[in-house]
């Protein structure tokens, strides 16, 4: 932390803590000219602006961490390649890549629109992808329906409360 010295309305000096690294504080404003007004020029001094919230590091052995933990090896378990899917004009999914390995624990994470559930449900079989490969345990596949996804173990528990009326 570093401490800074800022005007407070009654014009008296204090301490301010801000986080390293400081940006440089705004160059003094001048208020209303004193044409203006009649009065004497005011100054106002800004305070400075905090810095940016940085993240901490990931640390060895947390998780979402892969410095003790190396990138798994070996075939893929399921490994979608350069998927795009569009409906009419709109692309909602534009070439996007997935890799999951046996064992591992994975979230696609997106904001609203950005193509999530689009791309599940083309490995699960409810959309055709316009381009693209599936693979899983290395052999490409030909998902069309949910019924090729289901032969090779691939299902979907879609979170959809019209599927049970007394959950509504």
């Amino acid at each position: 932390m570093k401490t800074v010295t800022s005007k407070t309305k009654t014009g008296k000096a204090a301490p301010v803590k801000v986080p390293a690294p400081v940006a440089k504080a705004a160059p003094v404003a001048k208020a209303a000219s004193a044409k203006a007004t009649g009065a004497a020029k005011k100054t106002i001094e800004k305070a400075p602006k905090p810095a940016a919230v940085v993240a901490e590091p990931v640390k060895a052995n947390s998780p979402g961490s892969r410095i003790n933990n190396p990138a798994p090896t070996g075939t893929p378990l399921v490994e979608m390649r350069d998927i795009s899917i569009a409906f009419g004009g709109i692309k909602a999914v534009d070439h996007a890549s997935l890799t999951l390995y046996p064992g591992e624990v994975v979230g696609v994470l997106g904001h609203n629109g950005a193509g999530k559930s689009t791309l599940i449900k083309i490995l699960s079989g409810a959309y055709k992808r316009d381009h693209g490969q599936i693979f899983v345990e290395g052999a490409e596949t030909t998902i069309n329906n949910p019924r090729d996804a289901k032969a090779y173990g691939i299902e979907t528990i879609y979170q959809t409360l019209a599927l049970a009326d007394n959950i509504d």
